[in-house]
């Protein structure tokens, strides 16, 4: 293995983790419920009847 070849690899991984990282990051934004959503909302989430088969939905503000 040359130095050239030993240095993108090493280069490779470190940019593939990174982007691991980065993903993961992405991916548990998902999982939160979010911010400032208008206290009229909040109430027909928790009063949603979809609640009985998945637990907890987040809605927005177009199907309210």
């Amino acid at each position: 293995m040359t130095l050239r070849h030993y240095i993108t690899n090493t280069h490779d991984l470190a940019e593939e983790e990174k982007h691991h990282k980065e993903l993961k990051r992405i991916v548990a934004r998902v999982y939160q419920t979010k911010k400032n959503i208008p206290k009229h909302v909040v109430h027909k989430m928790k009063d949603s009847e979809l609640n009985t088969y998945f637990g907890f939905i987040e809605s927005t503000k177009k199907w309210v």
